[in-house]
């Protein structure tokens, strides 16, 4: 039985209600298109995971980098140039004796202090 919803306008086809029967909880896969507009699955994205964790560390951290590097898009350049301006300006001010590096160790110390409300 069709009902009224199950009809798209502007077409003379039902769409056809879809059993949730079908559906489970699958891991996602990843799909490749081919010729003829067709998809075909490729590997799952467990078996990928999988193969991943038995790369050893310095594999899985040049991945991790060109993963990451292709999330976060090209590099914003002004970003980049106003981080080096400022490295400058601040090489500058030690070089000239107007301001006194702080050890580290110092720093941290005192932000512990803070975050614990001391």
């Amino acid at each position: 039985m069709i009902g009224i919803n199950q009809f798209r306008l502007g077409s003379a086809k039902p769409r056809v209600a879809q059993s949730h029967r079908w559906r489970s909880f699958r891991r996602p896969r990843y799909t490749q298109r081919i010729s003829h507009g067709r998809l075909v699955m490729a590997r799952e994205v467990f078996e990928i995971e999988q193969e991943i964790r038995t790369l050893p560390d310095p594999e899985k951290e040049r991945l991790l980098r060109a993963l990451l590097e292709e999330l976060d898009g090209p590099p914003d350049t002004g970003v980049v140039e106003a981080w080096l301006d400022e490295i400058q300006r601040r090489s500058r001010e030690l070089d000239a004796g107007l301001v006194e590096p702080i050890p580290a160790d110092k720093v941290f110390a005192d932000l512990r202090a803070k975050l614990l409300g001391r």
